[in-house]
């Protein structure tokens, strides 16, 4: 099982730093008032039969993490998904899940 993660750091304005580069000077109210949210998701490489591994590492990720911020989940699988797996993997999620298929051609290439 494969989780890849990505995110983009906020990096402030070259004129709000001071002479110490860990202290801000800028009022707080020149900040993005919402800040901005990093574009990723959990992606999963996997097979039906890892069922049970799956749902728990989801429901640690959606615990610990993923109810609050609701990244999407991808998963990845040489063999089609079984509706069983789909089902009980939606039921967990708290976002959007996609399932594809990844092809003997992609897998060589």
């Amino acid at each position: 099982m494969l989780v890849l993660w990505r995110t983009r750091s906020y990096e402030p304005p070259a004129q709000a730093l001071s002479t110490a580069p860990t202290r801000y000077t800028e009022p707080l109210a020149a900040l993005p008032s919402t800040p901005r949210v990093p574009s990723a998701c959990f992606l999963f490489i996997t097979r039906t039969i890892s069922l049970t591994k799956v749902r728990r590492t989801m429901f640690d990720i959606e615990q610990r993490f993923n109810a609050r911020f609701h990244y999407p989940y991808v998963f990845l699988s040489e063999l089609e998904f079984s509706a069983e797996f789909q089902l009980k993997v939606r039921s967990i999620a708290s976002s959007n899940v996609t399932f594809a298929l990844i092809t003997h051609n992609w897998a060589t290439s």
